[in-house]
């Protein structure tokens, strides 16, 4: 007997996402093996949250994202194969609604502009405010899943409108 049957004729259960949470499925992309390790400690200290794929390349991001469509995909930005940029581009064309954070060392303001063409919902420095990152996270989970931006950017002098990509700074 399946668990499902085995709950449904022992006791009144409603097997709809409103009665059971599901966990917010989160995939990761780090080339550098250490923080994709810290990125997983503090994914799985939140109860909610669980790491649903680990890519160490932007290539292995894309495919992942494709296959599993997770709630939230933080990316590295300086990754071999494909950059994170590169790779949050083709995932939000794939999946304009996709939730991408850029998690970097490199959070200029040039980035950001580019992050934000790319379909980025925020850009964390991993030096500045790497501490932030979970009120990103947060943030990004809270907001509607109806992301409109072009990932191409602004086509025919049309207006950069899109997400608004923030960076998390320290007050």
């Amino acid at each position: 007997m399946r668990a499902v049957e085995f709950l449904s004729r022992t006791r009144a259960v409603t097997l709809s996402p409103f009665v059971l949470p599901m966990a917010t499925r989160i995939l990761i992309a780090d080339d550098h093996e250490m923080m994709r390790a810290a990125l997983r400690d503090l994914i799985n200290s939140h109860a909610d949250w669980r790491i649903c794929a680990e890519a160490n390349n932007g290539r292995e991001a894309v495919e992942q994202a494709k296959q599993l469509q997770p709630d939230l995909i933080v990316l590295d930005l300086a990754m071999p194969v494909m950059d994170g940029m590169a790779a949050a581009r083709e995932i939000t064309r794939n999946r304009p609604e996709a939730r991408v954070i850029l998690f970097t060392l490199h959070g200029t303001k040039e980035v950001e502009e580019h992050a934000k063409q790319a379909g980025v919902r925020r850009v964390v420095s991993k030096v500045k405010d790497g501490g932030r990152l979970v009120m990103a996270m947060e943030e990004v989970l809270r907001e509607p899943q109806t992301h409109v931006a072009d990932p191409r950017g602004p086509q025919d002098g049309a207006s950069a409108a899109g997400p608004s990509v923030r960076t998390q700074a320290p007050k």
